[in-house]
């Protein structure tokens, strides 16, 4: 979910200070009363209503990166994943997995098939027809 805004955050706690009801307040503004309860916690403990940064780990390929990652399969004659992972290594000094370069790939709108580059293969018949009579 997105952080509310802090125009909204005003909002709620204007309305706190001026003794209405959490539960009235989270109605008026559709948001959850746990939230305007944790505003109201947050704004007597430090003063501020701006959002906490969010947790988690920040994503592998910034919108930067991919312009690098689009010229180095530009620079790859036959481009699989292991090789552009490690041309990634090289170049940036980064480690990635196979997966996440394959999901910023995808992000790109390339993909790699190979039956595009190679030649197709002559087809054979995979067994002897049976003798069932």
């Amino acid at each position: 979910m997105k952080a509310l805004s802090l125009d909204l955050r005003q909002r709620i706690v204007t309305a706190l200070e001026s003794g209405q009801n959490r539960a009235h307040i989270a109605a008026r503004f559709e948001v959850s009363e746990s939230s305007v309860y944790r505003l109201q916690r947050q704004w007597k403990s430090n003063g501020d209503l701006a959002p906490k940064k969010r947790a988690g780990r920040g994503r592998a390929f910034k919108d930067e990166d991919l312009a690098l990652l689009e010229t180095l399969v530009a620079q790859q004659t036959d481009p699989t994943g292991a090789r552009l992972v490690s041309a990634w290594h090289e170049n940036t000094g980064k480690r990635v997995g196979l997966s996440t370069t394959h999901r910023a790939l995808h992000q790109l709108k390339m993909s790699f098939k190979k039956r595009a580059a190679s030649p197709a293969k002559e087809t054979k018949p995979s067994a002897t027809p049976s003798a069932r009579k």
